[in-house]
């Protein structure tokens, strides 16, 4: 797994040793910083 964005994780969608499905949510980030940075351009 590699992320494509940066971040603190602020939930997580499954448990240890819980299967998982391809664009299945799996966890979700606080985006605060990147929302700041895109607003100021």
């Amino acid at each position: 797994m590699i992320p494509q964005a940066s971040g603190r994780i602020t939930g997580v969608f499954f448990q240890k040793g819980q299967e998982v499905h391809k664009g299945q949510l799996l966890f979700t980030l606080d985006d605060r910083s990147q929302t700041a940075t895109i607003q100021g351009s």
